[in-house]
């Protein structure tokens, strides 16, 4: 949580910097806090970091609702809900939402029905594709 803090207090020009740099780093050796830190600045600000594109942010904020989801998929899920609305959001609740099915399915149903109708439908969907439902 220290980490974080810091991070969210640097000036909005080392913010970028940072950031660029942590995103590479290997995710799973920061604190989730801090990397769904940095990758929701990288995705509200996409110009921050000059060598990380849209793509990558994206593809981190998927797999860090999916490892944090293993972890402590309340908190995951709490993040997921503060991601601006767009793909990265849906693709976080799919990938957050089928790792939490794995294990507690009925957990991962009720926080679904929660979620924002249109990225609701489309996590159903998705669920339902996989049958990641069973029970």
């Amino acid at each position: 949580m220290e980490a974080t803090a810091a991070f969210e207090a640097l000036p909005a020009e080392r913010k970028g910097q940072i950031a660029g740099n942590l995103l590479g780093e290997a995710e799973s050796e920061i604190p989730p806090e801090l990397a769904a830190a940095v990758a929701q600045y990288l995705l509200i600000h996409p110009l921050a970091a000059d060598d990380v594109t849209p793509d990558d942010v994206e593809t981190s904020i998927c797999e860090l609702a999916s490892d944090w989801g293993n972890r402590d998929p309340l908190a995951a899920s709490r993040w997921v809900a503060t991601l601006p609305e767009g793909s990265a959001r849906v693709w976080a609740a799919k990938n957050l939402a089928a790792r939490w099915a794995e294990y507690e399915p009925a957990a991962a149903r009720l926080w679904v029905s929660t979620l924002p109708v249109g990225d609701r439908f489309e996590v159903v969907d998705y669920l339902d594709s996989g049958a990641a439902w069973k029970e």
